[in-house]
């Protein structure tokens, strides 16, 4: 299941937002990756539940994918990533959804916008 929003749910720099209300209602609701906006750069996190990595498919992946912005929201560079984080990157791009295999396998794609080389994928598999 997928969910998108807005306003960035996992993000750090300024503070991470944690919202435990919706964290357990994504988790019960079974929901697998949560794609968020407002926040313009990429970022993608591990299964995360509670500031904790969990196996995959315990809690959702959550992806920014806002590199297409107006203005790139730049990372703190004297702020320590957390744990949760898989990759994050403050530069330009498109990304791409691939949905395969009958709705069983889902690859985000996040491409340079100048020369359209792969940044980053977060592949997952139902």
């Amino acid at each position: 299941m997928y969910f998108g929003g807005h306003g960035g749910y996992h993000v750090y720099g300024g503070g991470v937002a944690n919202f435990p209300e919706l964290e357990t209602l994504f988790i019960q609701s079974g929901v697998d990756v949560c794609l968020w906006g407002h926040v313009h750069n990429l970022l993608s996190t591990c299964p995360v539940s509670n500031g904790t990595c969990v196996a995959p498919g315990k809690a959702p992946v959550h992806v920014v994918i806002g590199n297409g912005g107006q203005s790139l929201t730049k990372y703190f560079s004297n702020t320590t990533v957390p744990g949760w984080v898989d990759y994050k990157l403050d530069n330009f791009g498109w990304n791409e959804l691939v949905i395969s295999k009958f709705g069983k396998e889902l690859a985000i794609n996040m491409y340079s916008d100048k020369d359209d080389s792969l940044y980053h994928t977060v592949q997952l598999t139902k």
